[in-house]
């Protein structure tokens, strides 16, 4: 968080605890979600972001903590898009939108006709001759325009094409820009990424990031060295494998050459910095997919039996030897 600004919170959660049949999900967690935000939460496969969400809306129940809403905020306000969501399939898409304009008196139906036009939906069909894309682009256009104080997303990207993709995030960019709260879970941050101002891991049942984007990209470094070069400076197979489990180290291919790709946050890179190896390295641009698989990583090296707490300080303490 910046320490020189005060974003408005809508939602507050803390010491929110939940278990499933013995195995715990979530830990303490706490978080908050702040007004006119477009926050990208991100975490593994299974390790809780839709059941956050549901918990937040009430569809499931916590073990211990608190919700608190702010500002008058009630969950009636909050709209919610998933993929697992169900339409009754014999069911048209007219009569379905005619039924939920009912519901929300300033539904926007004439943009959501518009929208869909512009997106080849033929309305009159049941939902049964939809595609799933189909579907789920339907459920996010009546969201839409019901004008909720806060959206949730849950993995819709996955089911959409890269051009309805682009045209979605679009449509939620706006939202945001006219005042709306956005939190959407995802694993493609590629794609994503640039519209999200605030990014939130998830990571052994607790919130372990929660920062603005474009901090986080400036905080975290990629560099690359030669295969060549890094077989070199590091010739001990001991000491290579010492400064792999320290840093997140993948293999790649640059014109066709070997090279060592490293993943670093900016004190280790402030370290790097220091040695008289640094020469070698080549900086390469970092994304937030990047930026994932650096602290997922080293979460799993954090848990790892093989790798104790003594063996990666003893690999800090070769590299800086080195």
């Amino acid at each position: 968080m910046d320490s020189n600004s005060h974003p408005r919170k809508v939602i507050s959660i803390q010491g929110l605890s939940k278990s499933f049949w013995g195995q715990s999900i979530f830990n303490n967690l706490n978080l908050d979600v702040y007004a006119h935000s477009f926050s990208i939460l991100i975490a593994p496969n299974g390790t809780g972001k839709s059941t956050l969400l549901r918990i937040i809306l009430g569809l499931e129940r916590e073990d211990e903590g608190t919700i608190k809403f702010h500002d008058g905020l009630k969950r009636m306000d909050i709209g919610f898009v998933a993929e697992n969501i169900e339409f009754d399939p014999h069911c048209s898409v007219k009569k379905f939108l005619k039924f939920y304009k009912t519901l929300y008196e300033n539904f926007k139906m004439k943009w959501l006709i518009e929208c869909a036009e512009k997106r080849n939906i033929n309305l009159n069909l049941t939902f049964s001759k939809l595609s799933r894309g189909q579907k789920m682009q339907i459920l996010l256009l009546s969201q839409l325009a019901r004008s909720p104080k806060i959206l949730l997303v849950d993995e819709i990207t996955s089911v959409l094409d890269p051009y309805s993709k682009e045209y979605y995030l679009a449509l939620l960019h706006q939202y945001q820009e006219e005042g709306g709260t956005i939190l959407l879970t995802t694993n493609i941050l590629t794609e994503i990424e640039k519209f999200g101002d605030r990014i939130i891991m998830l990571r052994n049942g607790s919130i372990s990031l929660h920062e603005k984007t474009t901090t986080i990209i400036n905080d975290h470094k990629k560099l690359l060295m030669r295969e060549i070069d890094f077989n070199h400076l590091f010739q001990a197979q001991t000491r290579s494998n010492a400064i792999k489990e320290t840093f997140v180290i993948e293999k790649t291919f640059l014109n066709g050459q070997p090279y060592y790709q490293w993943l670093v946050n900016l004190r280790q890179f402030n370290q790097l910095l220091q040695q008289p190896y640094f020469v070698y390295f080549q900086h390469s641009s970092i994304s937030m997919e990047d930026i994932f698989r650096f602290i997922y990583k080293n979460s799993i090296l954090e848990q790892s039996d093989q790798v104790s707490q003594g063996d990666l300080v003893r690999g800090k303490s070769d590299l800086e030897a080195a």
